[in-house]
């Protein structure tokens, strides 16, 4: 059974881990450089996430009670964190998140979803409504793109 609810403080270190094994299986973006890595984990620590959580809307999915997914949004509608473990991807649980979120924004009167999506979330959010609408280059070197849907 999978179940999305809105995030709790109670949450917090499930949620870190998710994070944590979801930005390890991101090779494509950080292709398995430490020093990548280490400052894509720096400020996904417990106290950033539980304020985060304090001051936008998060939901996570729970699969048997474990948090399989967690999604982190501004209160204008821009996605701060979108994350999924490894192991259950490609099984409905992002787009079940983005959905609940995309319904509970509508009903706020906001009409367009953003977000920041690394090289590899980037077929998820096309799958999901969303365009590319700038690509993000750092060194002259393509790391991300900025995508919006409406809704």
């Amino acid at each position: 059974m999978i179940d999305i609810d809105k995030a709790e403080l109670s949450d917090v270190k499930s949620i870190i881990q998710v994070i944590h094994n979801s930005i390890l299986s991101c090779h494509a973006d950080h292709h398995n450089n430490q020093a990548s890595i280490d400052a894509w984990l720096a400020n996904k620590t417990e106290e950033n996430l539980a304020l985060w959580i304090k001051h936008n809307y998060s939901l996570v999915c729970k699969q048997v009670e474990k948090i399989v997914g967690f999604l982190l949004i501004s209160a204008k509608g821009e996605i701060l964190l979108n994350y999924v473990e490894p192991n259950q991807q490609q099984q409905g649980i992002g787009k079940r998140l983005l959905d609940t979120a995309k319904v509970h924004y509508h009903n706020q009167g906001i009409n367009e979803l953003s977000a920041e999506s690394t090289i590899t979330a980037k077929a998820f959010y096309q799958k999901n409504g969303f365009e590319v609408i700038d690509e993000i280059a750092e060194e002259g070197k393509l790391v991300a793109y900025r995508m919006v849907c409406k809704i």
